[in-house]
């Protein structure tokens, strides 16, 4: 009689049926919910995984076929002797009250359950008679622990000594408790030693040992411990430090001689733990006839586990944790064969014109012939109904409601059951008539659709129908390509972990062989949660410094949690080491050309490289991984929106060698493509990636077209910093001619222009084969040096930052002493409130201003600038302040950083730092060379909107309390000698003091740059040429693009305002816009950008219809190529149609002047009737010239309903507060002074409102309030 092992892969649910007969079979299941069908006459066994409560098993013979019997192994099923069940043995371990499973017979269901793990109902319906049911099953007073899940009836606690123990549990949950105890000669040792025997018998038995270095004999070397366990089912592991001399003196534990066991924990250890020769046999190890040598379980049935293992500290390393299994243990789970089924489908002439790949896609019906079935589509075995099919969005967020829809679809038809779809690779195109896209290529994304049953298929099982018209004169792609999968399953891990690091830097987890490969996939659970979730006091957070196998056989790995963990995890940390040994001999990473290494105390590489760049030694957390996925994969659900996930990745220039196929010889390049897939959830998540140039590479005579990486962020507000080996494509010597004479010669010509020998940025940028995808939630992308990377940001106040490597350690300028400079990485820095008339500036050692200050003042402002950007923002609390507040330089300063740190545009660009003494220091952001002028700012009377009184600003009245005070003072009442102390003219300018050495150069508060040694840092254009692509969403948009004056990069501005009357407009800030002075592929085009008008007018948010109800005003800031700014305001009447709207848009900015020429202004009409949320206005502006800044905000221009307020009552004989609510704003505490009349009131309620920022307009006449809406 042989013994069959069936490995029922996770995510499987229906498996079966199991044929009868005398030889055995072993099934072995997952966590999740799974269904095995059994012959009437099988003989099978089911592990731990089954009792569950969440498993069935179905047998096809009648109940009354079997005998049920039970000993301390569990609940066996027999078939009587004369029935079809002849022969039937099955085999059900015993669980405890917590467990479960299913048994539905061809006759009846039953319940198999348990009050107190020892009896055991077969319960059915009350009219039905199961054999077993009416005398319940009873194991016997011993009890039965529960099989593979933990817990069970509690046991006996079974101490070790300091001798060799020979120890038998009881049958139930047992704990074989060890500590580090001492012997009889007073010295400190281990009770779990080399010569222990122990054997958990039945249940769920653990082996809780604490251990430190294994005892040694007269100083004899120390050496490993060597288990030797039976049934114990958990190695609950403590690993101590044997000293504070800060070693990193790892434990060992041999593990050969260790079988039946289920679960390995590294638990609070201090040290190291490592545990190797580990095996996958059964209780009863090599002598049991079902067990073997060569019938382990799957790898994936030992689930290993970091839990409160310790941090790098003041005494000892970070504990690590790692796991190597005897190499003839790698086995994958049972083989599976999956179909995919690609949908290439695209409207070729809009996505050319407009960008929107289906907005009038017809193709609404997917036809599925499968084989069995009906033949033919007539009467079809399934038909995938796509409703909608057609969509208004732009790039990849059409196809991902496109495969939302093909889903839901699927999920209609049972005879698709298990069948997935989401969004594949990227697919090109040509433009059949070549109108209007000529030869050129467009590009849209598969749709993939997975069948895991493996059904044969081909492309002639499916078709494409209309439920409508299909428009004439217009092209569409609609093509199913069909590849069947490969028949395996990855060797995979169950890995968990909880507080890793103890809220500090954990160590490594590594999982691997002894010899070859390693392990392909992770299955990483996380636990525990954020303090004050679940009543947990203190964050349940882990920090890993790497997740490794051995030989770089890592291909995916999956992150989950229950539901109601909310515990954040953290991959790639301080302790990450520099190199990952067993990576076919890759031991040093190549984020930087020139890469040196650190060795601290605990043997850890830190790589001394570009400190300006994105990636260092936490990228080798991991590496050359395909799939790492927190939405949901293999069963596992996608992880909840309150778990952040923090992931250091690289992809190394072995993954070409891992994965991309460099033969390739088949007719479809993209059908052995590989997909770099990185995808994330709903929390905050942060991913920084490192990508080898040589994934980019030449192969032979053609470009490395397979490759393509691909990162979508999820909700949230998530961080993405993206870089390709070091960043460096460039040259400092190009000059305009020389990439127009190139485009016309080869791609080496090119490479040779750009003074860099290698071909990775030329094929990258062909093949544009990057993408990265953010959802809702304020976002950050930072993509280092050359790139030409799409960029899709979701809804939200996101930031884009393109390349930003000017003056970087990575950068090769003609002045390489910037290389001298760390400050800053050479970006733009100013000082404040520093004396630099005898020196210049150095950021590290200035020389403070002393103390000065004016009193009693009210309602003053610093109105700041940068570049073409104004902000007004409150110095201390002088607008609220009834008899003034003390303003001296100290509360400059912090308005200062106030306002540069929290204003959602200058907090994109510049942060503002104390510096020594009294001193304020601003720093650029991003990179490229400035004007001293383009930061500085004024001080002065608190003005209606942005702008000073000096550049037309109207000051806001005092408020009757402040005008009744007889100590407040306005800016204006300020004389000479009073504001020059404080380093200000009466014009609110700086003050140069007579007393300066060198006048014009000295004052506190003029613009200067900072210096760093022998350099100004006045900011570093980059030398790495970028053609990124920027789709900007909704929201306030900052985006920084390369300052590199050959890059060519496309941004595409789409406003969507649903919130006309918000009283916050959202305009998106660009810098270096700059037009293009050539590509290297393709000729130049000139600067562009579009304002759209796309509301949703569906939703009854203004204006409903396709006319505008009210009146409103686009305002447009636009740069004029010149340093200053052109304001456009077009009026838009009320009851104007889509079509008048743009137009209006369109002669406002048609023909405006601006440096080098004039603005084209041209309607993209992409229109459908009674809709027009898709019209865009195209502004072109002239070739070769720089555009820094545009915005656009949409304002109401007449009030729509007038309401008025009368105040009596008056006057009221004590201080009090008033606050006003109307629709859509809340006022806030307004101050009443004692005895205030009826008007003093009424006027503080209008300067209140009017002040507040609201669109609300109010006007105070006498005792009577007027609002305007």
């Amino acid at each position: 009689m042989a013994t069959a092992l069936l490995y029922i892969p996770i995510g499987t649910q229906t498996y079966g049926p199991i044929p009868g007969g005398p030889d055995v079979t072993a099934a072995i299941g997952s966590n999740q919910a799974e269904i095995i069908k059994i012959a009437a006459n099988g003989n099978v066994t089911v592990d731990g995984s089954f009792v569950r409560d969440n498993d069935c098993l179905e047998i096809l013979g009648l109940s009354g076929d079997y005998l049920i019997s039970a000993n301390v192994a569990g609940i066996t099923l027999t078939g009587k002797a004369g029935t079809p069940s002849a022969g039937a043995l099955i085999k059900i371990p015993a669980f405890d009250s917590d467990g479960g499973i299913k048994l539905t017979f061809n006759d009846v269901e039953a319940a198999l359950t348990t009050a107190d793990g020892t009896t055991f109902v077969l319960d059915g319906p009350s009219n039905q008679t199961i054999t077993g049911t009416e005398a319940a099953v009873n194991i016997g007073g011993s009890g039965s622990g529960g099989g593979g899940g933990g817990g069970g009836t509690p046991g006996d606690t079974i101490p070790l000594t300091v001798a060799a123990d020979n120890l038998t549990g009881t049958g139930n949950a047992d704990v074989f408790e060890a500590i580090i105890s001492v012997n009889q000669n007073g010295e400190q040792t281990n009770q779990l030693q080399s010569g222990d025997r122990l054997n958990g018998l039945g249940g769920f038995d653990t082996l809780d040992a604490e251990v430190q270095d294994a005892s040694a004999l007269n100083g004899a070397p120390r050496s490993e411990i060597i288990l030797r366990t039976s049934d114990v089912e958990h190695l609950k592991i403590e690993a101590q430090q044997a000293g504070s001399s800060g070693d990193d003196d790892a434990i060992e534990l041999d593990a050969e001689d260790a079988y039946g066991v289920e679960m390995i924990t590294s638990s609070f250890s201090d040290a190291s733990l490592i545990v190797y020769n580990v095996n996958t046999m059964g209780d009863g190890g090599p002598s049991d006839p079902n067990n073997g040598l060569d019938n382990g379980r799957p790898t994936a049935s030992i689930t290993l586990c970091m839990d409160h293992t310790a941090p790098e500290n003041v005494l000892f390393c970070a504990s690590d944790f790692e796991v190597y299994f005897d190499a003839d243990y790698l086995i994958p789970g049972l083989p599976t064969a999956e179909t995919t089924i690609r949908l290439q489908m695209m409207d070729i002439d809009n996505n050319f014109l407009t960008g929107q790949p289906l907005l009038t896609n017809p193709y609404d019906r997917l036809f599925v012939d499968l084989p069995g079935g009906n033949a033919g589509f007539v009467n079809p075995d399934a038909t995938i109904v796509i409703q909608p099919a057609s969509f208004t969005d732009t790039g990849i967020a059409a196809y991902q409601k496109l495969a939302a829809a093909i889903q839901a679809g699927i999920d209609a038809n049972a005879n698709l059951a298990g069948w997935t779809a989401k969004v594949g690779d990227p697919f090109s195109v040509v433009d059949p008539d070549g109108d209007p896209g000529g030869n050129a290529l467009i590009q849209g994304w598969e749709i993939e659709i997975t069948d895991p049953t493996g059904t044969v298929l081909t492309s002639n099982n499916f078709a494409f129908g209309a439920s409508g018209s299909i428009p004439p004169q217009t092209d569409y792609q609609k093509e199913v390509l069909v590849d069947r999968g490969v028949e395996t399953d990855l060797i995979t891990s169950l890995l968990c972990v909880e507080k890793v690091g103890q809220g500090g830097d954990g160590g490594d987890f590594i999982v691997g062989s002894m010899s070859t490969y390693g392990v392909e996939r992770f299955i990483l659970e996380m636990k525990g949660n954020d303090a004050g979730d679940n009543g947990v006091n203190v964050d349940q957070d882990s920090s890993i410094a790497s997740l490794q196998t051995t030989n770089n056989a890592l291909r995916e790995v999956i992150l989950w949690a229950e539901s109601d963990v909310t515990a954040d995890i953290v991959i790639g940390n301080s302790v990450t080491d520099g190199y990952v040994p067993n990576i076919y001999n890759h031991y040093l990473v190549s984020f930087n050309e020139a890469m040196s290494y650190d060795d601290d105390y605990c043997g850890h590489l830190y790589p001394d490289g570009n400190p300006c760049d994105l990636t260092d030694n936490r990228n080798n957390a991991l590496r050359d991984v395909q799939l790492f996925t927190a939405a949901g994969a293999q069963g596992r659900s996608a992880l909840n929106s309150e778990v952040d996930v923090t992931l250091y990745a690289h992809l190394s220039d072995a993954f070409t060698s891992k994965y991309l196929n460099l033969i390739d010889d088949q007719a479809n390049a993209a059908a052995d493509n590989v997909r770099a897939e990185y995808l994330f959830s709903g929390g905050d998540d942060h991913l920084n990636m490192n990508v080898s140039k040589s994934n980019f590479a030449y192969q032979g005579a053609a470009t490395r077209e397979d490759f393509y990486f691909f990162a979508s962020m999820g909700e949230g507000d998530d961080v993405v910093e993206f870089q390709i080996g070091d960043g460096y494509f460039g040259g400092y010597d190009i000059q305009p001619g020389d990439i127009v004479d190139a485009v016309e010669g080869s791609l080496e010509q090119v490479q040779g222009v750009f003074n860099d020998s290698s071909h990775w940025y030329t094929n990258h940028l062909v093949n544009m084969n990057a993408m990265i995808v953010t959802g809702g939630g304020n976002d950050f992308v930072h993509t280092w040096g050359s790139t030409a990377v799409d960029i899709q940001v979701g809804g939200g106040n996101d930031i884009v930052f393109t390349d930003n490597s000017g003056g970087g350690y990575g950068s090769i300028t003609k002045e390489s002493d910037y290389y001298s400079s760390d400050f800053n990485c050479c970006r733009a820095t100013w000082v404040f409130n520093a004396q630099t008339y005898k020196s210049p500036a150095q950021v590290n050692d200035l020389l403070t201003f002393g103390h000065a200050q004016i009193s009693n003042a009210v309602n003053v402002s610093i109105f700041i600038h940068y570049q073409d950007l104004i902000v007004q923002w409150e110095v201390g609390d002088s607008w609220t302040s009834v008899n003034g507040v003390t303003i001296d330089d100290l509360t400059i300063n912090q308005a200062i950083k106030d306002a540069i740190n929290n204003h959602e545009a200058l907090s994109s660009f510049l942060v503002a730092k104390d510096g020594p003494g009294r001193t304020l220091i601003v720093e650029s952001k991003v990179d490229g060379e400035h004007s001293v002028t383009d930061f500085g700012f004024v001080i002065g009377r608190r003005t209606v909107g942005k702008f000073p009184e000096s550049l037309g600003g109207t000051a806001v009245d005092l408020t009757p309390l402040q005008a009744a005070s007889t100590t407040a003072k306005e800016f204006t009442d300020y004389t000479a000698a009073q504001l020059n102390p404080l380093g200000f003219t009466t014009a609110g300018t700086a003050y140069f003091s007579s007393d300066d050495l060198d006048p014009g150069d000295g004052a506190r508060w003029d613009s200067e740059f900072g210096w760093d040694g022998g350099k100004e840092l006045s900011g570093v254009d980059s030398v790495n040429v970028n053609n990124n692509r920027v789709w900007g969403s909704t929201g306030s948009d900052d985006i920084a693009l390369s300052s590199n004056a050959y890059s060519v990069e496309h941004i595409v501005i789409k406003k969507v305002e649903t919130e006309v009357f918000a009283s916050q407009a959202s305009p998106d800030y660009i810098m270096n816009f700059t037009a293009a002075i050539e590509d290297a592929f393709v000729p130049a085009k000139q600067e562009c950008q579009e304002i759209c008008l796309t509301y949703d007018v569906d939703s009854g948010e203004f204006p409903p219809g396709d006319v505008a109800e009210q009146p409103f005003a686009v305002v447009i800031t636009l740069d004029n190529g010149s340093g200053g700014t052109i304001v456009r305001t077009v009026n838009i009447p009320v009851n104007a149609t889509a079509a008048q709207m743009n137009e209006a848009i369109r002669a406002n900015l048609d023909g405006v002047s601006v440096a080098g020429g004039t603005i084209e202004a041209v309607i993209d009409d992409n229109d459908t009737p009674a809709d027009f949320s898709d019209d865009c206005v195209t502004i072109v502006y002239p070739t070769g010239r720089d555009f820094d800044l545009a915005s656009v905000s949409i304002v109401p221009t007449a009030p729509t309903e007038v309401q008025t307020l009368t105040v009596s009552g008056g006057p009221n004989p004590v201080a009090t507060t008033v606050v006003v609510t109307l629709d859509g704003f809340t006022s806030g505490p307004i101050s009443v002074a004692a005895n205030a009349t009826n008007a003093q009131v009424a006027s503080a309620i209008a300067t209140a409102i009017g002040t507040s920022g609201s669109l609300v307009k109010a006007t105070a006449a006498g005792d009577v309030v007027t609002l305007q809406y």
